[in-house]
């Protein structure tokens, strides 16, 4: 078992999923992991690390099924949000959707304007010509924080186990 985003929930919360878990399967392994973003790029600029976005102010705006997740990993680069826009998950972007951001964005003094790769790809050749204000992607990566060792002995373990044999 997998417990993705385990840098989001508090130790009560892990602790009641855990439980959870090993009441269904007493020996199923559980191997913790946690979404970081690592760069942002856009359409014309070369990656750059996140580092640099520290300090920036930035106007979020997304269309994803976890919409919180992804302003708390802006927010824990150091970025200062100055605006958002949370649309509904798989939002089909219009040019007008684009124009009042960047137009949001601009008023409120953004230095960028910052969406997920999911929403970029749907709205980065709408963005209006006109628009001073960049907009980036952030690339996310998946870190397991389970050190490898130990999870490949918990998969061997699980793999090599017998049913109804109980594991180490």
């Amino acid at each position: 078992m997998v417990i993705t985003r385990f840098d989001q929930a508090d130790d009560l919360q892990i602790a009641r999923l855990e439980q959870a878990i090993h009441g269904i399967r007493p020996d199923m392994p559980i191997l913790r992991t946690a979404h970081r973003h690592t760069e942002a790029r856009s359409y014309h600029a070369q990656a750059q690390p996140v580092e640099e976005l520290k300090g920036k102010k930035v106007f979020v705006f997304c269309g994803i099924g976890n919409p919180g997740a992804f302003v708390q990993g802006v927010e824990s680069l150091g970025c200062t949000i100055v605006g958002k826009h949370i649309f509904d998950d798989h939002h089909p972007y219009t040019p007008q959707d684009l124009e009042g951001l960047a137009s949001q964005a601009q008023k409120l003094s953004a230095e960028l304007m910052l969406t997920t790769e999911k929403d970029w790809v749907k709205a980065a050749l709408l963005v209006p010509h006109a628009s001073e204000i960049p907009l980036l992607y952030l690339t996310l990566k998946l870190e397991f924080l389970t050190p490898p060792d130990t999870m490949i002995e918990k998969i061997d373990l699980l793999l090599n186990s017998k049913p109804g044999k109980e594991s180490q």
